[in-house]
């Protein structure tokens, strides 16, 4: 309790006393004003306007002629110039973005005779922000509506170089799923237990994505991997509505005569409201999405013939049902002010999660999950250049996993020789996470000290907390070895008794986490077209077990600089370099393992003599516990702590208006990765039977570390084009050659590298998220009628797979005897285990009917996978004995094939 309320206090601090730090969400415009002679032009009245802006800007050029917006949402916007000596005019068409700087140089032209308007141009915004050393991409939902993807943020995200697959966790510049963090108008959204992304919400909802790989200020923390930087629509002036919906059936999808077709359905219902409460004062926006989803894996059981004695079987669908609900106010009540409210909501029910080819239905999964995330903020320029930006948001979320059959006394059984799951399911859980974060930072403009600086330093407090309660349904578990020969139904039912694992004691845990960071950040433009970003972060956390006691403690400073460089001063040319260090904070998910009380079970092998389960061969977990944290983890200023290393040396150049090039060699290497090591058990000299037990008890012990061995590099050098909409046509494509290895892979959160001595020696090796080249084009073209079409081309290289034997202490496939990604063939000679390439095709095409109707309706129609390509993407990887399931390098998943989605949506 003294914890609790000392992080309570730390809390009540920051609040009071001190200004807290809400993530960019915002960029800003500079504009350098002129005569017709070239010369700067002092006192000129600039107003910048909006549909995405409330109310108006107005700022006035300074001597050297220049002016800056700040804190500007991303949009398009206006800039309006007046002046007694010169014309007045009205520039638009320029583009705002998250993180960047949009410049425009603003030539004012000699008023003309009778001339009562303003005259309107078209603003010219370079290509390159030579300020910038991020890499990364910013893309608007605008751009994102033309080309072929998934609507989703992680979708989004995708279309950014270094970034691959994942699911719903993106894997970022080589980095682990694990790592990365995802913002919500400034919100942190990231699962404070597993570092994952943890909210759903409306696509149509969004504003912009930015995506940050790497580079990044010392603002941002707690990720070693990207940042997923999401900002959504905040109404207007005008009332609008906007609703769509869209179909995909699966029914429409051509498949192999030797496959079964999958009746696959996918619908998308959304809608949006926005507009004006008060003009100019206070605007509403509520958003909301039912998506719904029937799904089937595309290699299904009965294709496999996996449960041969149960014709006709096909795993059920896994349904999706969901509702995602977003609602946002925003208020200026004075010109210096803004306030925002938000609300977002996600409440879930999936069915059938595990959709694995081994898994018999009865041993399927049900999760129902919902999170609330709540969210104030405030904007006060104290001085024209002077901000202060403070957030405090509040976010809470639900995981309840059970059978998908609500039976909660039956026993579920699990076959080490045939590989299946069969009976029930062996999951129960009731997951509770909550987050209280609380931002603050002050930004100033100084103009005249060695050059121009931009200062900014701030805040950041949280405290989360996990509730768990976590059973075996029966309250026991089997694990199998092979089928009776004389039962018919016996793939399908329990096997040849081998192993029983009991439930001794429940976990009914709590665990505790607080973080407090600081940072300081400079934009130094010292002279001419040189940009220095100098920054620093201290973070302080304590991840605490249920009594209070911090498992892990980090007190640790990471620099950042970053250099840019317009050697032509025309603001089309940027030379980049910069290094930069990230350190992994910890999240609660740690402290669990290493000093959780967790659910306590005792492990019995079956006995053929008496036919009873009466050989006890170990237990696991309790309130002991039987884990532990290695005690350097606990030293308040020990910096042996998670953290990468990165190096990136870029340059960019817009070839020609509105297309630029850029170039990135980047660097990274992850150290003192957080692993476990197995430290109970004492092996024979081979590392391959255990001989005795530490402590007396044949107990597994796991100590969690930073460890000095686990490691993870990425080495890249990256190609983006990028083509603004100009001429009806606009582009994004990238080629990304790149190398991942390391130690420690990414198939959980602390996986087995390191629990097996005989191991060590193929701990090191290319790691799953390997691929040597990453091509992705991402394009369209509108043309006459209101039709437009968009194109995306995918290739990927082949990933490394391993091959995994049976290890019969722990019961399980996870044993490799080569290194990892290769194997040894027939002649003892070493050969490479790759995935097959993969290269995928994907086309919309969209109408706009308001041409026709006066109407503004869009139709829409996307194909995916477009050449039908069924490469292989999962193999069975364990080395099953003959006359299993399946076998080693048997293909148990492809690339789902071609698919249609029909969209229609209406606004107003």
């Amino acid at each position: 309790m003294k914890t609790i309320r000392f992080s309570g206090a730390i809390l009540l601090a920051v609040l009071l006393a001190s200004p807290a730090f809400a993530s960019v969400q915002t960029g800003q415009v500079e504009v350098y004003v002129s005569g017709q002679d070239g010369m700067p032009v002092a006192g000129v009245k600039l107003t910048l306007s909006g549909k995405n802006l409330i109310g108006k800007r107005v700022v006035t050029s300074n001597e050297d002629g220049e002016a800056r917006f700040k804190e500007i949402p991303p949009g398009t916007y206006s800039v309006g110039s007046e002046h007694d000596l010169f014309r007045d005019m009205t520039t638009e068409g320029i583009e705002v973005q998250i993180g960047r700087t949009a410049t425009l140089d603003l030539i004012l032209e000699p008023p003309v005779a009778d001339e009562a308007e303003a005259v309107v141009v078209k603003g010219k915004i370079p290509m390159v922000d030579v300020e910038n050393t991020t890499t990364g991409e910013v893309v608007t939902t605008e751009f994102a509506n033309t080309v072929p993807t998934g609507r989703s943020y992680q979708s989004i995200a995708n279309l950014t170089p270094g970034v691959s697959g994942g699911g719903g966790n993106p894997n970022v510049a080589g980095s682990k799923q694990y790592s990365n963090q995802y913002l919500l108008d400034g919100v942190n959204i990231t699962d404070p237990v597993t570092n994952t992304f943890s909210a759903n919400f409306n696509f149509d909802a969004m504003e912009s994505v930015e995506v940050l790989t790497g580079g990044r200020d010392a603002e941002y923390g707690q990720a070693t991997g990207g940042i997923l930087n999401i900002v959504t629509k905040s109404g207007s002036n005008e009332h609008h509505v906007d609703g769509s919906i869209y179909y995909e059936a699966g029914q429409l999808s051509p498949y192999d005569d030797n496959e079964i077709p999958q009746d696959n359905t996918i619908i998308q219902s959304n809608v949006n409201l926005g507009g004006p409460v008060m003009k100019d004062k206070l605007w509403y926006f509520i958003s909301a999405e039912l998506p719904y989803a029937a799904v089937r894996p595309s290699r299904t059981s009965e294709q496999l013939g996996i449960f041969p004695d149960q014709e006709g079987l096909k795993p059920p669908p896994r349904t999706f049902f969901g509702l995602y609900a977003l609602g946002k106010l925003t208020f200026m009540p004075t010109p210096t002010q803004t306030y925002q409210l938000l609300f977002q909501t996600d409440p879930t029910s999936i069915r059938n999660t595990k959709q694995q080819p081994t898994t018999h239905p009865d041993a399927e999964r049900r999760q129902w999950q919902a999170g609330i995330t709540l969210m104030g903020n405030s904007k006060i320029f104290l001085q024209p250049q002077m901000l202060w930006n403070t957030s405090v948001s509040f976010k809470s979320q639900r995981l309840y996993i059970t059978p998908v059959s609500l039976d909660l006394d039956t026993s579920g059984h699990t076959n080490i020789d045939t590989g299946t799951d069969t009976i029930n399911d062996t999951q129960w859980v009731d997951d509770k996470r909550y987050r209280l974060q609380l931002y603050s930072a002050l930004s100033y403009d100084v103009d005249d000290m060695m050059g121009r600086h931009q200062f900014k330093a701030g805040i950041d407090a949280s405290m989360s907390w996990n509730s768990v309660f976590q059973s075996i349904p029966g309250g026991e578990y089997f694990t199998d070895s092979g089928v009776d020969p004389n039962d018919p139904n016996a793939i399908s039912g329990a096997g040849l008794p081998y192993r029983k694992t009991e439930l001794v004691e429940a976990q009914d845990n709590q665990l505790f986490g607080d973080i407090v960071s600081v940072f300081a950040q400079d934009v130094w433009k010292p002279f001419g077209g040189l940009t220095v970003r100098p920054g620093l972060r201290f973070d302080s956390s304590r991840m605490r077990n249920y009594e209070g006691e911090a498992q892990i403690i980090v007190n640790t400073v990471s620099p950042r600089l970053g250099l840019a460089w317009d050697p032509f001063g025309d603001k089309k040319t940027a030379i980049r370099a910069g290094y930069y260090q990230y350190v992994d904070t910890g999240y609660l998910a740690l402290s669990d393992f290493a000093g959780a009380r967790e659910m306590r079970t005792r492990t019995w092998q079956y006995n053929p003599i008496t036919e009873e389960y009466d050989i006890f061969l170990y237990s696991q977990g309790g309130s002991d516990p039987t884990t532990t944290g290695k005690d350097y983890l606990k030293e308040p200023f020990n910096q042996q702590r998670p953290r990468a290393h990165e190096f990136i040396l870029g340059l960019s150049r817009e070839l020609v208006d509105d297309l630029s090039l850029s170039a990135d060699l980047i660097y990274k290497t992850s150290v003192n990765v957080w692993e476990d090591d197995e430290v109970n058990v004492i092996w024979n000299e081979q590392g391959d039977a255990v001989v005795g037990y530490v402590n007396g008890e044949p107990n597994h012990l796991y100590s969690l570390g930073a460890l000095e061995g686990a490691w993870n590099r990425y080495i890249a050098l990256q190609l983006t084009l990028n083509k603004r909409l100009s001429k009806n046509w606009q582009m994004m494509a990238s080629y990304v050659l790149s190398k991942s290895d390391g130690t420690s892979p990414d198939y959980s959160l602390l996986d087995v590298a390191f629990d097996r001595p005989r191991q060590r020696e193929f701990e090191q090796g290319l790691l799953p998220g390997h691929h040597a080249h990453v091509l992705k084009v991402y394009t369209s073209y509108k043309l006459p009628k209101g039709i437009s079409i968009g194109g995306e081309v995918y290739y990927q290289s082949g990933g490394p797979y391993n091959r995994y034997y049976f290890n019969s202490f722990f019961s399980d496939y996870w044993d490799r005897r080569s290194p990892r990604g290769y194997d040894y063939d027939a002649e003892g000679n070493l050969v490479p285990l790759r995935m097959p390439a993969l290269f995928t095709l994907a086309a919309r095409i969209g109408w706009d009917l308001e041409e026709l109707t006066g109407q503004k309706i869009q139709l829409y129609y996307d194909v995916f996978n477009l050449l039908n390509n069924r490469a292989a993407v999962a193999y069975e990887t364990r080395n099953l004995p003959a006359g299993g399931a399946t076998q080693f390098g048997d293909v148990i998943d492809t690339l789902d094939p071609l698919s249609m989605q029909f969209g229609l949506r209406f606004r107003y």
